[in-house]
């Protein structure tokens, strides 16, 4: 309750690239990829939605956590997946969660 603080500066920039399915047999369909850091504020607990599509309709989602990225760096992640992706595009977002 109250008014939040306003922030002084941009939001940090989290890109997402190369994300490809891959199926695992414990878990299922994941999509795996690159999340780069291109700020100078590290994420802590940074969680990663994933939604496929195929024929402008939602056919698959999930999400993944990476526990810590440095500013300026990259890491590897994995989005386990519920529903039937293969074949879908695939969107992949990564919303910063450290502001300052």
């Amino acid at each position: 309750v109250g008014q939040a603080p306003a922030l002084s500066a941009n939001a940090p920039s989290l890109t997402t690239t190369g994300a490809r399915l891959s199926e695992d047999p414990a878990n299922g369909l994941v999509a795996n990829g690159m999340v780069s850091n291109r700020s100078s504020i590290a994420q802590r607990s940074l969680v990663l939605f994933g939604v496929a599509r195929r024929g402008g309709k939602v056919v698959a989602a999930g999400r993944g956590v990476l526990p810590q990225l440095a500013a300026g760096a990259s890491a590897r992640f994995e989005v386990f997946m519920v529903g039937d992706a293969r074949g879908a595009k695939l969107q992949i977002s990564a919303p910063p969660t450290s502001f300052g």
